[in-house]
């Protein structure tokens, strides 16, 4: 890929250049950092926009432009914008509360870190009007292979992200995932996303021998791993350093656009507009994408320096999933959509206060969108992940066999059950339930397996008492058809789970095994307690090719 062989010699230079030390900052309350004064909105025409793929439909609906172009989308609103490039978000803020701009550009757990600059003035609560993407596969986990197997090993470890930036969303959900809290692991900021002097995260991997992980964007992922394989620590690499998971097909990083609440109350006509061009300037770089049109020069010299990066730009597109007006009315105006925005605005809020990284919870408020006129001239198709059960029951049988399905595992977790119990009700097991909800809804493109464990003693037992071979055989496929027959239950008692609660849960993201008594956690328990943990069934989420999954059309 062009862009990390590009990244790659920043790298090397500026560790040439500048040395071996890491410039850190303390991870703070973000009231501490923002300085600035509240005033009343005092201009209009500053849209702030940052280094991502989204951003290039504000500058197609801008007309290819940094100044709002005459006949364009934006001015035919009545707005005259100048595109602002802030990867700042500190001076975001300043420019927010101060009144030179009423708009916010971030991601959803950003705007979480600012709740207690929000609550300060009720002018400043945002208003959440357009959800612009979804990262792709743009951002990533790498850990150290040595010491970090899955999520749940990230307890006690050292994981450097840039603060506030995006990848806090990311961090949150990681650890969300793996039932744990900021409070578990030592965390160290960064200023910076990507190779700048030392001070972002791929650096900090390579030059801090105590960093256990980073959250880093997609190139700087490939970099640090040798193209995604186990690091070597030759060209830039880090040895055993791996991709534990990236964005790809998920609910994790949610890019919006906000907007100050009292501006949003004397506009709100003006602001629906601003959605309605939005999307469609959203369908037109589509078309640029695909017909690989020169604007991708215009979006390239705005949002990253230069025309000759468009290339670059293209691969930055690639890298996340415009949302379009479906999307939007899911996530602004859908309680039954478990990752909607109040949604991911709560949980990034509520692990965010117990740290007192924030004091307050979810400041930031729905919009009321003319949903009806917002869909005036746009694409209103509805997509859904689609996911071919057949490669993926292939997929997971083939790493079964290779026995490399821990390699793949993001996280897991067990529940346990009694001996001969064969169906599992959603009172009994409901707070695990949930987990696995979570994790399907946020993983949505990944595959889950279920797999079923039994008790291995009457095995042991008579093989001990030298049974005949086809006997011990017989133990062993009743054992696994018991196993399988466990995990089906366990899969179909979480469907009627997740539609109870109004959810839909795709059942083509479980894959059922049956283990059978082949890989106990005793072997041989010592105790009745071991013997019952040996009584399991095991949820996998593991990482699997993106070919599996599409988006089409409903």
């Amino acid at each position: 890929m062009a862009l990390r062989k590009i990244l790659l010699v920043i790298v090397l230079f500026t560790v040439h250049l500048f040395g071996e030390g890491v410039k850190y900052i303390e991870i703070q309350p973000l009231k501490r950092k923002v300085n600035a004064n509240f005033s009343q909105v005092h201009d209009d025409k500053i849209l702030p926009i940052i280094t991502w793929g989204a951003d290039t439909a504000i500058i197609k609906a801008n007309g290819d432009n940094k100044i709002t172009k005459s006949g364009s989308l934006i001015d035919k609103i009545g707005y005259n914008f100048k595109l602002q490039k802030s990867d700042d978000f500190i001076k975001q803020l300043n420019d927010y509360v101060s009144g030179k701009t009423p708009f916010l550009r971030a991601t959803v757990g950003m705007l979480s870190l600012a709740n207690d600059i929000f609550v300060k003035h009720p002018a400043l609560k945002p208003v959440v009007f357009h959800q612009l993407s979804w990262s792709d596969g743009g951002d990533a986990l790498v850990v150290n292979s040595k010491k970090i197997k899955t999520l749940s090993d990230l307890r006690g470890k050292t994981i450097v992200v840039q603060y506030p930036g995006p990848h806090i969303d990311m961090l949150a959900s990681a650890l969300k995932i793996a039932g744990l809290k900021m409070s578990d692991v030592n965390i160290k900021g960064v200023p910076n996303l990507t190779e700048t002097r030392n001070s972002d995260p791929a650096s900090a991997m390579r030059l801090d021998k105590n960093i256990d992980g980073a959250f880093v964007i997609l190139p700087d992922a490939l970099a640090l791993t040798n193209d995604g394989n186990i690091g070597s620590g030759a060209e830039g690499s880090v040895n055993g350093a791996k991709i534990l998971f990236n964005t790809k097909a998920t609910h994790i990083i949610s890019d919006v656009l906000a907007v100050r609440s009292d501006y949003y109350e004397k506009n709100r006509a003006k602001i629906n507009n601003l959605a309605n061009a939005l999307f469609k300037a959203q369908k037109m770089v589509k078309s640029d994408f695909a017909n690989k049109s020169s604007s991708f020069k215009t979006y390239a010299k705005i949002i990253m320096g230069g025309s000759d990066l468009d290339d670059l730009m293209r691969d930055l597109y690639a890298d996340m999933r415009p949302t379009n007006f479906q999307d939007n009315k899911k996530f602004l105006n859908s309680n039954n959509n478990p990752k909607n925005l109040q949604s991911i605005a709560y949980d990034t809020s509520s692990i965010f206060r117990k740290v007192n990284l924030t004091s307050n919870s979810s400041q930031l408020l729905l919009p009321s969108l003319d949903w009806k006129n917002l869909a005036n001239g746009v694409d209103t198709t509805e997509y859904k992940l689609k996911k071919n059960s057949v490669k993926i029951g292939n997929y997971v049988s083939n790493r079964q066999k290779l026995d490399l399905l821990e390699d793949d595992t993001i996280v897991s977790f067990i529940i346990n059950f009694q001996p001969n119990q064969t169906t599992f009700s959603a009172s009994m097991y409901e707070k695990e339930f949930e987990r696995v909800l979570e994790v399907a809804n946020t993983f949505a493109g990944s595959v889950i397996t279920i797999e079923g464990h039994s008790d291995n003693l009457k095995f042991l037992k008579s093989k001990k008492a030298g049974k005949p071979a086809y006997y011990l055989k017989q133990i062993r496929q009743s054992a696994r058809n018991l196993s399988l027959k466990r995990s089906a239950s366990v899969r179909d008692a979480i469907v009627d789970f997740s539609k109870a609660k109004s959810g839909i849960l795709d059942k083509n993201q479980f894959t059922i095994i049956g283990f059978g008594v082949e890989k106990p956690l005793h072997n041989p328990p010592k105790n009745k307690k071991q013997w019952l943990q040996n009584m399991r069934v095991e949820f996998r989420l593991i990482k699997t090719d993106a070919e599996l999954i599409e988006f089409e059309a409903i």
